[in-house]
């Protein structure tokens, strides 16, 4: 194909056609053909490539989603237990902001915030979730070590707590070698 469209040119400019000897004429044949050769390789690998990507794709959408990002009930409940704190708004919104950076999988920014909260806002009805949600963070960093103190810090300073029960079985999975 660039061999044709190579010979087209230079038969189809006077100029060229004057220019180019038999010689010039054999010599880029010859390296249109070569070049032309390594584009269909080229060509044929990234078809196989893209194949195989297609293939992983198919099998990670079958897989189950092992994303810690927090499930529509589990925000549902963050939002009324913000509406039902009592806390001043800079606590409500550094929480929030905490919360956001999660969602957009910012964990570091994420971390910041939530540590933030629960080191000066620690009598919040909410500093028993940030510290569930940067549990959370730790098992998405692949830091099960990390998660697992803040879910002994979850039951240690909020028994009490509503994600207690959760925060117990993710801390078996964690010491069980499994992924939570």
């Amino acid at each position: 194909m660039l061999t044709s469209l190579f010979l087209f040119l230079l038969s189809s400019s006077p100029a060229l056609a004057e220019l180019s000897s038999p010689e010039t004429r054999n010599e880029l044949t010859e390296v249109s053909k070569a070049l032309e050769f390594q584009y269909e390789q080229k060509l044929e690998k990234l078809k196989v490539e893209n194949q195989q990507l297609k293939s992983e794709l198919d099998s990670l959408k079958k897989k189950p989603s092992l994303s810690c990002k927090p499930a529509s009930k589990d925000l549902i409940l963050d939002t009324q237990d913000l509406q039902k704190s009592k806390d001043n708004s800079e606590a409500k919104e550094i929480y929030l902001q905490g919360i956001r950076a999660f969602q957009a999988e910012k964990w570091d920014e994420a971390l910041l915030r939530l540590e933030h909260f629960v080191r000066y806002f620690h009598e919040s009805k909410l500093a028993d979730n940030a510290v569930f949600w940067m549990a959370k963070i730790y098992i998405e960093k692949s830091q099960p070590a990390l998660a697992q103190e803040e879910l002994q810090r979850l039951l240690r300073d909020y028994p009490k707590s509503e994600r207690a029960s959760l925060a117990k079985t993710l801390l078996n999975k964690i010491e069980s070698g499994g992924h939570p």
